[in-house]
C-alpha cells in the first residue's frame, strides 16, 4: 500500500473519532449563541434527587432510540446539574453502529429547555465505536453555547492497525473542526505484507470536516513507505467522502524525501502535491520559493539536482515518472558525472522539460543567459576538464528520465571555452556530447558573431565548422579563413598548447593566413588539408596558391597542389660584401613540397621560378635552404623528364639542358645534358651559341664555359646573327 493511500486511512478514523464519537454522542439541538460560560464547576449546594444504587435511562426520538446512559451513582442539583459516579456509559448510534462513552464521573448541566449547556467526563474518559475506534482521555468537557468539545490533558486513539496521541483537544460542533492541540503522533503498523506503515507528528493537528482538509502544524512530519514529509505546516486536503487525498500542501521550510522512483527529494518554502482520483497516484508537484528537485541518477551519486525561484512538475500515470517539468528564475541544474564523464552544471531564467510517460524526461530548453559547464579533475593520463559555453537559450536531448546528456543545441550569441585555449563562438553551436564533437553555424533570426574556432595554435572562421575536442579534428566549409599562430606571436594565459610548427622558410614572429573553400584538420597526423582556391600568406613577402594546400603543423612540411603559384622572400646575400637583401622568388608547377627536415622546395610538373637566380623552368626544380634559423638559399637542382628539357635564362643568357644545379655560395650554374645548347646575346644584335656535355657559367657574369665529351657530345661554340638562333 502506497504511504498516501495509508494516510488517509488515518484521517478518515480521525474524523470517525472525534466528530463521530464525541460530536453525536455529546450533541444536542443547536442553542442560540450565547456568552461563553466559565468551565462547569463541581456540583455544590444540597442535591434534589439522589440516585446511590445507579441506573440506566434511555431517550427516544419517536420509536428511534437516540441513547442510552448507565451509571452506578447520580445526584440532581436544584439547578438542574447532574453528577455521575462510580462509572457512566453513554451509549448511541451512527451509521448503524454503537459508540460508546465511558468515565467514572461526569457532570452535566441541562438548559432549561430539556437540552443539554454543558458536561464534564472526567477519570479514565473512553470512547468507543463498533468501527474499531477506541479513544482515552482523563477528561473530556463538552459546552453548548461554544459548541466545543474539549479534551484538556493526554489523549489516546487506536484503531486496527492505527495508534495516535496528543495532548490537549477540542472539537468545534458548529464549524465541525478537530484539533489536537500539542504533540500530535499517528503510527501506522504495517500490514500483513510487511508494507504501508505510515506515521505522523506535528505540534498540532486539525481536520476540518464541513471543508474536507486535515492540517498538521508546527513542524510537521509525514512518514511512510520510505518517504519523508516535513514542513512547517501540512495541509491534506480531501474529497467530498473523506475517503481520498486530493493534494498536500506543504508550508514553511518544505521537504520531501525517498521513496522509490520518481523525485527522490523536493524541498521549498512552499510545495503543492496534486493526486490522481484513486487519491494515492502523485500527479503534479508545485514548488515556489528557493526550490530544489532530486531526481534520480546512476548509482553510487547523488542523483540529478534542479534548483529555480519556482518547479513545476507532471507526473505521469504511474505517479513516479516526471513528464512534464519547468523552474524559472535563477535555474540551476547539476548532472553528476557518469561513466567517465566530466560533471554538469546549467545555469539559465528559465527551464521547461518534456517526455512521455514510458521514458520520462528526453528534452529540455534553458532560456535567458544560459550558462553550460563541464567539470572533472585530472587522472591519471588524463587531463582536468574545464569547460563552459554561454547562449541565450540551449535545448538539449538527453537519454530516458533526464539521463545523460545526448545532444546540446545552444542558439544566440554562442561563446564556448574549453580551458586552457580552446574558444568558439557562432550564432548557433550543436554539442554532440557522445562524440566530443560540436558543429558552429548560422542561424537566421538568432543574434551572434559567424563561426569561429581558436585554439591558441590556430584561428578558423568559417560559415560552417565542426569540430572534436579531445582529438582538434576540425571541418570548416565555405569561406574559410584561418590564422596559424607561431611560436614567437602566440599569446595567452596559463599552460598552453605547443604551438602549431610552420616551415622555416616563414617567419616565426609573424601570423601565417589561409583562405579557402574547405578545411580538414587531423588531429592525429597534425595536418590541415585546405581545398577549393587556397590562398596561404604571411604579410607581404610570402604567398602560396593552389587548390589544394596541406599544412603538417607538427613537422612544419607543408604541400600544395594543381595550379600552384608561389611568392617567396629570401635572403640574396651578395658575394662580395656579405650583405643581405630580401628579394622575392616566384614560382608555379602543379605541386609544391616543402620538407622541413631538409629544408627543401620542390616545385614539380611544368614547374617554374623567377628570381635574382635568373627564370628556370623543368619537370622538378628543387630549391635547398639553408639550414633551420636561416633564410636564405643553399643550392638549387632542376631536372629534366621526357622532351621537356631544364631551361634557365639568366642575364642575357639562356641554357637548356637535362640538369641544372646552382650554388650561392659561389652563384655558380652547371647545366648538364645530352647536348646542353646555349644563346648568349651581345650588345651588337649578335648571338654566341654553343652545344657541349656540360655548361659552366656564373651568375651576372659573361664568363663561362662549354666542355665536350671526346668522341660522345663535341663541345662547339659560335657567333651568329641572333634573328637566326632557334629559341
Amino acid at each position: 500500500m502506497r504511504w498516501q493511500r495509508v494516510a488517509q486511512i488515518a484521517i478518515a478514523a480521525l474524523v470517525i473519532v472525534f466528530i463521530g464519537v464525541i460530536g453525536t454522542t455529546l450533541r444536542r439541538q443547536k442553542a442560540k449563541p450565547q456568552e461563553t460560560p466559565p468551565p462547569l464547576p463541581r456540583a455544590e449546594g444540597n442535591p434534589q434527587i439522589q440516585n446511590p444504587g445507579g441506573g440506566d435511562f434511555t431517550k427516544y426520538d419517536g420509536d428511534k432510540k437516540v441513547f442510552d446512559i448507565k451509571f452506578g451513582k447520580n445526584v440532581v442539583f436544584p439547578d438542574g446539574r447532574t453528577t455521575f459516579s462510580n462509572g457512566v456509559e453513554v451509549t448511541t448510534q451512527r451509521n448503524g453502529r454503537d459508540m460508546v462513552v465511558k468515565s467514572q464521573e461526569a457532570d452535566v448541566l441541562p438548559d432549561g429547555n430539556a437540552g443539554l449547556k454543558a458536561a464534564v467526563f472526567r477519570k479514565n474518559v473512553r470512547l468507543t465505536s463498533g468501527g474499531g475506534v477506541e479513544v482515552k482521555a482523563q477528561e473530556a468537557s463538552y459546552d453548548e453555547a461554544e459548541g466545543m468539545v474539549k479534551i484538556p490533558g493526554a489523549v489516546e486513539f487506536v484503531k486496527g492497525r492505527m495508534k495516535g496521541k496528543g495532548v490537549g483537544a477540542t472539537y468545534d460542533r458548529n464549524r465541525e473542526v478537530l484539533w489536537i492541540l500539542d504533540k500530535a503522533q499517528m503510527n501506522i503498523a504495517p500490514g500483513p505484507d510487511g508494507r504501508g506503515a505510515v506515521s505522523t507528528s506535528s505540534g498540532s493537528a486539525g481536520l476540518a470536516r464541513v471543508d474536507h482538509y486535515m492540517r498538521l502544524a508546527t513542524n510537521a512530519r509525514i512518514t511512510g513507505e520510505g518517504r519523508l514529509l516535513e514542513a512547517d505546516e501540512i495541509t491534506i486536503m480531501l474529497t467530498e467522502d473523506d475517503q481520498r487525498i486530493q493534494m498536500l500542501q506543504l508550508r514553511g521550510n518544505s521537504r520531501m524525501t525517498g521513496g522509490a522512483g520518481g523525485p527522490q527529494t523536493m524541498t521549498a518554502k512552499d510545495i503543492d502535491l496534486t493526486y490522481a482520483e484513486d487519491g494515492r497516484t502523485l500527479q503534479h508537484a508545485q514548488l515556489m520559493q528557493q526550490a530544489v528537485l532530486q531526481l534520480p541518477g546512476p548509482a553510487r551519486t547523488p542523483g540529478k539536482r534542479i534548483a529555480g525561484t519556482t518547479i513545476d512538475i507532471a507526473l505521469g500515470p504511474d505517479g513516479s515518472t516526471v513528464t512534464n517539468l519547468s523552474a524559472t528564475e535563477n535555474v540551476q541544474v547539476d548532472l553528476p558525472a557518469e561513466n567517465n564523464e566530466p560533471a554538469k552544471r546549467i545555469r539559465s531564467a528559465t527551464l521547461v522539460a518534456v517526455g512521455a510517460p514510458d521514458t520520462g524526461l528526453k528534452n529540455a530548453t534553458f532560456g535567458g543567459k544560459v550558462e553550460f559547464r563541464e567539470t572533472q579533475a585530472a587522472r591519471r593520463n588524463v587531463p582536468a576538464v574545464d569547460r563552459v559555453a554561454r547562449s541565450e537559450t540551449l535545448v538539449i536531448d538527453t537519454k530516458p528520465a533526464f539521463g545523460a546528456i545526448q545532444l546540446a543545441d545552444f542558439r544566440g550569441n554562442v561563446k564556448f571555452e574549453d580551458a586552457p585555449e580552446l574558444t568558439a563562438q557562432a550564432q548557433r553551436a550543436i554539442y554532440y556530447l557522445d562524440g566530443d564533437r560540436i558543429e558552429l553555424m548560422p542561424s537566421e533570426g538568432d543574434p551572434g558573431p559567424s563561426p569561429l574556432m581558436a585554439d591558441g595554435r590556430m584561428s578558423v572562421s568559417a560559415r560552417t565548422l565542426d569540430f572534436t575536442l579531445g582529438s582538434r579534428e576540425l571541418n570548416a566549409d565555405t569561406k574559410v579563413r584561418s590564422t596559424i599562430q607561431t611560436k614567437r606571436t602566440r599569446t595567452g594565459r596559463g599552460q598552453q598548447p605547443a604551438a602549431g610548427k610552420v616551415p622555416s622558410m616563414l617567419k616565426d614572429d609573424e601570423p601565417v593566413n589561409v583562405t579557402a573553400n574547405r578545411l580538414k584538420y587531423v588531429g592525429s597526423t597534425s595536418t590541415a588539408t585546405y581545398t577549393g582556391n587556397v590562398r596561404l600568406w604571411q604579410g607581404t613577402e610570402t604567398t602560396i596558391k593552389g587548390d589544394t594546400i596541406v599544412v603538417d603543423d607538427k613537422n612544419g612540411n607543408l604541400t600544395a597542389t594543381t595550379n600552384v603559384s608561389t611568392l617567396l622572400t629570401l635572403d640574396d646575400v651578395d658575394k662580395k660584401t656579405g650583405e643581405k637583401k630580401r628579394t622575392e622568388t616566384t614560382g608555379k608547377a602543379e605541386s609544391f613540397v616543402y620538407n622541413e627536415a631538409r629544408s627543401l622546395a620542390t616545385y614539380t610538373t611544368k614547374a617554374q621560378i623567377d628570381g635574382p637566380q635568373g627564370h628556370v623552368t623543368a619537370d622538378r626544380i628543387e630549391l635547398f635552404l639553408k639550414p633551420q634559423g636561416s633564410n636564405e638559399l643553399e643550392r638549387a637542382e632542376a631536372y629534366a623528364s621526357g622532351g621537356d628539357l631544364v631551361s634557365v635564362k639568366e642575364s642575357l643568357r639562356t641554357a637548356k639542358g637535362t640538369r641544372l644545379t646552382y650554388t650561392a655560395a659561389d652563384e655558380k650554374y652547371l647545366m648538364v645534358g645530352t647536348p646542353v645548347t646555349m644563346v648568349e646575346e651581345d650588345k651588337g644584335g649578335s648571338c654566341r651559341v654553343g652545344t657541349g656535355a656540360t655548361l659552366t657559367f656564373f651568375r651576372a657574369s659573361e664568363a663561362g664555359q662549354m666542355d665536350g665529351i671526346k668522341d660522345v657530345i663535341p663541345s662547339k661554340t659560335e657567333t651568329v646573327p641572333c634573328a637566326s638562333v632557334k629559341r
